[in-house]
């Protein structure tokens, strides 16, 4: 079965606050944007964003 999201089962899924991989499709930027609009105060024991980036794109 899939989960409200669609993704299915066994599927991988967010890792955090990440976005799902594949749906970050407007740059890191609006990736950026997007997670600091959360109410972080509500995460008591903290949170996760992770960005990957590969060496070409830093290059």
């Amino acid at each position: 079965g899939a989960t409200p999201d669609g993704r299915d089962a066994y599927m991988s899924v967010a890792d955090g606050q990440s976005p799902m991989r594949g749906t970050d499709v407007n740059g890191p930027t609006a990736a950026i944007r997007s997670v600091s609009k959360l109410h972080n105060e509500l995460f008591s024991c903290g949170s996760l964003y992770n960005m990957k980036f590969s060496p070409e794109e830093l290059a």
